[in-house]
């Protein structure tokens, strides 16, 4: 029988290991996980192949540990604001001041048929808060909407001040649609790619009924931040709080996903992101990721495959800065399938992948609908809609999630949207409210399957 010392001894020993063990073994800031629909495709046949690459974010970090941030903000003070939405705006933005820490720096802009440097990039020392309130309180309404002028002076303002450690985001706030510099969709995207290119990420906040949700969101993806939709401005201070508490929870920065197609294989498309495609490898820039923050890639390709063996489809490189650490870090995946003469082995497939190729379907189709009943076509809408229920009943039972709850419950937001449609005119409230919501609720599908 062991003695009492040498039982004190041994669970000693064991809480020293689980203590060395815990200190070397800390939790990845970022995960990669990877997917493929086919795991066994048919000799010498080209068919679509579907992957699914989603990236997460780690814990959240102590707060000694959170990376600096480097934001400006940029309002609307158009005379579209009026009626108290300027006056919300300017308090959910003072808010944001308040939640910054001395290591942060913020600048200011505001923009109408002009632009305004309210305030240079500052540190939020408690002294340079009181100044950023101050000029936030003093913006007053004027003109129209020059929203590109605005987004350009919010880039140059925090331009000079990015570092090795800092999260470089723009904030940029309209309730209307960009009537004066840039205004086309296209036009501002391009904008916004080339922020991103210099890391600086952007993250737009529509206010009411009325602004270009189009626009807004394609800023947003082209630029790697967050599309809000906010019919009631009293509702800003929340939105800010929530991008405050993500940016303040940066786990890893300057993520750069590259995929390398295999032989005979090509990228066709990449559902809901911006990419570039040089040969055989595309690129897609992810910027930041907060903590616990997922971002799902669904990869639509075309394969060409051999006789037989097994063929290298996609890989997958992720590289990273974590925060708090110099140097760059990577994860990498690779994704292969066999290729077989085996009639049932090529009828398996990836269940999980599939779904997300259905809701990556139910996404555009939302998109798609909203976009026929804002142009008056309220019966082409509905049929869209009702044909997307029939496509999930459809591949539900070919897949095996015919009896999946998320599916169940989208079929009926779909109908509900079915009727909506044919309700009310796309130009009144309740029709506005409904192309505002399912469009951003389209958005949040594409980024995040768990938000499906």
């Amino acid at each position: 029988m062991k003695t009492l010392a040498t039982i004190i001894a041994l669970l000693a020993l064991m809480s020293t290991s689980l203590t060395a063990s815990a200190r070397v073994q800390p939790q990845a800031p970022l995960k990669l996980n990877t997917s493929i629909s086919h795991p066994h495709l048919p000799a010498n046949t080209t068919q679509e192949v579907y992957a699914t690459v989603r990236v997460t974010g780690g814990p959240a970090q102590a707060t000694s540990e959170r990376a600096p941030l480097n934001v400006a903000l940029v309002i609307d003070r158009s005379t579209s604001m009026s009626g108290g939405r300027l006056e919300q705006a300017k308090n959910a933005a003072i808010q944001f001041v308040r939640m910054l820490q001395p290591t942060d720096r913020l600048a200011i802009a505001s923009y109408g048929s002009d632009v305004s440097q309210e305030m240079v990039s500052k540190p939020a020392t408690p002294q340079n808060k009181e100044l950023m309130e101050l000029a936030i309180s003093r913006i007053e309404l004027s003109g129209a909407t020059n929203l590109s002028g605005g987004l350009e002076l919010g880039v140059q303002l925090i331009s000079g001040h990015r570092s090795d450690e800092t999260v470089n985001r723009v904030i940029l706030l309209s309730d209307g649609h960009a009537n004066n510099g840039i205004t086309s969709v296209e036009g501002l995207a391009n904008l916004a790619r080339g922020t991103l290119e210099k890391g600086i990420s952007i993250s737009t906040m529509g206010i009411g009924l009325d602004y270009n949700e189009e626009l807004m969101t394609q800023i947003a993806v082209n630029a790697a931040g967050n599309y809000y939709f906010v019919e009631d401005e009293k509702a800003l201070a929340q939105i800010f709080e929530k991008e405050a508490k993500g940016l303040s929870s940066t786990v890893a920065r300057k993520a750069v996903l590259t995929l390398t197609a295999g032989p005979g294989v090509e990228v066709l498309g990449i559902e809901g992101y911006t990419f570039r495609t040089k040969g055989n490898k595309t690129t897609v820039s992810l910027a930041e990721f907060y903590a616990n923050q997922a971002k799902d890639l669904l990869v639509r390709m075309s394969v060409t495959t051999p006789a037989d063996g097994s063929m290298k489809v996609l890989s997958a490189y992720l590289s990273f800065e974590a925060v708090g650490k110099d140097e760059k870090s990577a994860i990498s995946k690779t994704m292969s399938a066999s290729v077989t003469t085996n009639r049932e082995l090529v009828q398996k497939v990836d269940t999980g992948v599939m779904k997300r190729v259905q809701q990556a379907e139910v996404a555009r189709n939302m998109e798609e609908a909203m976009k026929a009943y804002e142009r008056g076509e309220a019966q082409k809408a509905a049929e869209i809609v009702r044909a997307q229920r029939q496509s999930n009943a459809a591949k539900g039972a070919k897949y095996d999630f015919a009896d999946d709850a998320d599916f169940a419950r989208v079929n009926e937001e779909l109908a509900e949207m079915e009727a909506d449609v044919q309700a009310a005119p796309a130009a009144s409230t309740q029709g506005k409210r409904s192309i505002k919501e399912k469009k951003a609720r389209a958005y949040e599908i594409q980024m995040d399957s768990a938000n499906f």
